[in-house]
């Protein structure tokens, strides 16, 4: 039996974790055997619907919470290199650069293929550019690559980008009846301003809600700027409008009768949970995080606006609320996208280049 591992933080409700259990239960299904190695959090963490048969391994459970920060690395590539020969997987798929080199780094002489799913704008702020590219040196190794949009492969050196292909997420929304639109606005995305810019959005409803006093905005996550977006929601007076709710699995039959959805990040790779706005129907807008274009034609299948631009943002937000014939068309275009995204489409996509076939 074919073995593939797949190592990545952990298996929280974010999206590269999504997609690590969509690509995890498809192999399964395959008959492979199947790993899933966290390097973050133990293996008891997990959010998501992973299939029984799926073995996984935590780096935290192996070594406790002894290890300094320092010393961390060293400790990932000793804890690597021991389950690679006790395992020996035919393929390893990395969930991040910085994962991807400590595979590389601990792959000794194992005939092991090792691939990389790229997860987020290399350009972004939160990336280091020396540590990126010094990750680009170790990777030069590296048996392919899976960019989620071009503007991720143009980040890349060329000679890295010869060994990459772009593929779409694997988005996976059942279909839910369609239920008449409520006066609710709604997003989802881990409460982190630096990126998802919550703060922006609560702003931005603030004053869409003077004239429309009927709405309401729910935002789905959690995360380090949890209290902080509830002082937000205090200064501008809109504790009667805003909530935030913690993630949920079932979370498409909840959002399945908003009004729209709204991105306001600065970055992402490619989002899931934009993506699934819109093939259950709900008109989107977005920030123009690079990217964002490969995903919504602006008047077509969803609204762009500039980033960090309140003004613009909220006018996006007024002509989806005024404007019944525009919502209509985007919600129809968004639908017609979900072949795109298709998971056994998507995920044999993947599988070609994870196998080298």
């Amino acid at each position: 039996m074919k073995k593939i591992m797949i190592v990545t933080g952990s298996l929280g409700s974010g999206g590269i974790e999504k997609v690590t259990s969509r690509i995890a239960n498809y192999y399964q299904n395959k008959q492979y055997k199947v790993y899933i190695v966290t390097l973050l959090s133990n293996s008891g963490d997990s959010f998501q619907t992973i299939n029984n048969d799926i073995e996984i391994i935590s780096y935290k459970k192996d070594v406790g919470n002894n290890i300094s920060k320092k010393l961390s690395i060293f400790s990932w590539i000793k804890f690597l290199k021991k389950i690679f020969h006790e395992i020996k997987p035919n393929c390893v798929l990395a969930m991040t650069l910085k994962i991807a080199s400590l595979c590389i780094l601990s792959r000794r002489k194992e005939n092991i293929r090792i691939c990389l799913r790229e997860t987020s704008d290399p350009k972004s702020k939160v990336r280091n550019r020396i540590t990126d590219n010094f990750l680009f040196f170790i990777c030069r190794k590296i048996d392919a690559i899976i960019f989620q949009t071009q503007w991720e492969k143009l980040c890349y050196p060329k000679f890295l980008q010869k060994r990459g292909l772009v593929i779409p997420n694997p988005v996976d929304v059942k279909q839910i009846l369609s239920k008449e639109k409520t006066k609710k606005i709604v997003t989802m995305g881990r409460l982190m301003n630096i990126q998802k810019r919550h703060d922006v959005l609560i702003e931005a409803f603030s004053e869409f809600s003077k004239e429309y006093k009927d709405f309401a905005l729910i935002i789905y996550g959690d995360g380090p700027d949890l209290e902080k977006d509830k002082e937000l929601i205090k200064k501008f007076h809109v504790e009667d409008n805003v909530i935030i709710e913690k993630p949920k699995v079932n979370i498409h039959e909840k959002i399945a009768d908003s009004y729209m959805f709204i991105m306001t990040s600065d970055f992402e790779g490619l989002s899931n949970a934009l993506v699934e706005a819109m093939l259950l129907g709900i008109p989107c807008i977005t920030s123009d995080w690079p990217g964002s274009d490969e995903i919504i034609r602006h008047g077509e299948n969803g609204l762009i606006y500039n980033r960090n631009n309140i003004c613009e943002l909220v006018q996006c937000m007024k002509k989806l609320a005024d404007d019944p014939h525009i919502c209509k068309k985007i919600s129809n275009n968004g639908i017609k996208e979900s072949q795109k995204y298709q998971p056994d489409i998507v995920l044999a996509k993947y599988s070609a280049l994870i196998e080298g076939e």
